[in-house]
């Protein structure tokens, strides 16, 4: 609705307008004056109710001394709960157990290598100087009386076995990470004697040795089965979160161990791979197997991904990277056809560098129709190899024939790929055990000197390699220990700059 316009220069209009405001105005200040009556009267009864009531003091602030009122779950809940992080335990400690039994048996397999190849020693020792050529030929001492440095029966170890966690509560599993503790401590301390019998400058026999390695185990605490054996049947009193302390510093004391055993087992892995002694002579020795530990890479993000997924992208065979094969971008490929020659010879279960790094002809130069002294004497040449989707893995793993194929050996493979143009293509290398490769005469990749399965894609498997347009030649050198043997060259059938310099990254 539209209002009339009052005009100013109407004076009836004007003198109506001031009393309607002046009537606004009044109304106005009775409200206000009312309000702040109103108010003042209301705090004026709060703070003489503050002063004179302790209740109402009280129902305002709350009283200190009074009881909390929480929330108490109901009886099943609680046990419901009790139960699920007991479950959640016993499954903790299950996982610290069997650490613990792999971390027996690996320093268990390290002493006792040791011990074979300190009876090698004293083998040796002795035939030298029965044989009057002690220390050396030239310069024998003709007074030299062979005393043993292995001069007293270790005791053996038991295999360790993990506990049946199925079986045992959560009291009996935990119990049982201490003696294993003991265990692995009285391994490392033999461990220890060895070493110094086996010092270059000083020996001393093993008797003696074990008298200087005794191991001060750590104080461990218990755990105490009465809190993990009460009947809780509230949240409030204080006894279920006793309950959940004791499993949590139980968990804690048992990963302590763990951390202490693995800390023995990375000290002798150390130790082990220093200098080793051999009658004044001193090489670089390779330490026992390791089992890879490593990440496994999906190789196009370089991104980790589970032990299902090792070979994770799409892996082709052949021995051309060339358009018109119609391999896709992102593609790999192995190479499926080499010639290869051996076995050469090795240096046994005693692998030392110096002798990994031999050079031997087909470094120098690759002629197919050549033969070569091999391993035992035995007069070797080149053969061909070649596999398919229906062979080892797919075809990924290259290995020599059976009737060549044995335990400490070295063989060379070579082959010819074929590339449509120059470019720069991110390579994946694996080998069972030892392995190196060259690439047009350059070595493009080393494998670590420990005994290794075979394992593409993993961390330290990329390099970049370099083709030119036309042939590029590939040679690898395998080395097998113990067991079997095997090696891949898989490459990427594009370049892809992103990826390779990502792995230049992560090699820094």
């Amino acid at each position: 609705m539209q209002l009339p316009h009052l005009h100013a220069d109407d004076p009836a209009d004007a003198a109506a307008a001031a009393i309607a405001r002046a009537a606004r105005r009044a109304r106005a200040m009775r409200h206000v004056r009312r309000f702040f009556i109103v108010s003042g009267v209301l705090h004026l009864a709060f703070f003489l109710a503050l002063a004179i009531s302790e209740d109402f003091r009280k129902l305002v602030f709350g009283d200190p001394d009074a009881e909390r009122v929480e929330f108490d779950a109901r009886r099943s809940d609680i046990q419901r709960a009790m139960e699920t992080l007991l479950r959640i335990q016993r499954e903790r400690l299950g996982r610290t157990s069997q650490a613990m039994v792999e971390i027996h048996q690996r320093m268990d397999e390290i002493q006792a290598h040791k011990t074979a190849r300190l009876r090698m020693l004293d083998m040796e020792r002795q035939a030298r100087i029965e044989a009057g050529i002690y220390p050396t030929p030239e310069r024998p001492d003709r007074n030299a009386v062979f005393s043993p440095l292995v001069d007293m029966e270790p005791e053996p170890f038991e295999p360790a076995e993990p506990p049946d966690v199925e079986a045992l509560d959560v009291v009996e599993l935990f119990r049982w990470h201490q003696p294993m503790e003991e265990r692995i401590g009285r391994i490392y301390e033999r461990f220890r004697a060895l070493q110094l019998a086996e010092h270059p400058e000083e020996p001393i026999p093993l008797s003696r040795a074990v008298l200087s390695t005794r191991l001060a185990m750590p104080t461990r605490r218990d755990i105490d089965p009465d809190k993990l054996d009460m009947d809780i049947d509230t949240a409030l009193d204080g006894r279920l979160a006793a309950f959940r302390r004791e499993l949590n510093e139980t968990y804690l004391e048992a990963e302590n161990m763990v951390a202490n055993t693995r800390r023995w087992l990375e000290l002798v892995a150390a130790l082990e791979a220093q200098m080793d002694t051999g009658f004044g002579e001193v090489y670089d020795m390779i330490p026992p197997p390791v089992p890879y530990y490593g990440h496994y890479l999906d190789p196009r993000r370089l991104r980790q991904v589970s032990l299902q997924r090792i070979i994770n992208p799409p892996v082709a065979l052949g021995n051309q990277i060339a358009a018109e094969q119609g391999l896709r971008e992102g593609e790999w490929m192995s190479i499926d056809r080499w010639y290869y020659v051996g076995p050469f010879g090795h240096p046994g279960a005693e692998r030392r560098l110096d002798q990994l790094d031999r050079v031997y002809p087909p470094e120098v130069s690759v002629d197919l129709d050549a033969t070569y002294e091999g391993k035992d004497g035995r007069r070797i040449g080149w053969k061909y190899r070649r596999v398919d989707e229906t062979w080892l893995e797919r075809g990924l793993r290259i290995e020599p024939f059976l009737a060549d194929n044995e335990a400490y050996a070295i063989w060379y493979f070579w082959t010819q790929i074929r590339s449509d143009r120059d470019q720069t293509v991110l390579a994946s290398f694996a080998s069972d055990d030892f392995g190196v490769a060259w690439v047009n005469g350059q070595r493009v990749w080393t494998s670590p000197p420990e005994q290794q399965p075979w394992v593409p894609f993993t961390a330290h498997s990329f390099a970049p390699v370099e083709l030119k347009e036309g042939i590029n030649e590939i040679l690898f050198k395998l080395e097998n220990a113990p067991g079997t043997t095997g090696f891949s060259v898989i490459l990427m059938t594009h370049q892809d700059d992103g990826l390779i310099e990502a792995v230049r990254q992560m090699a820094r």
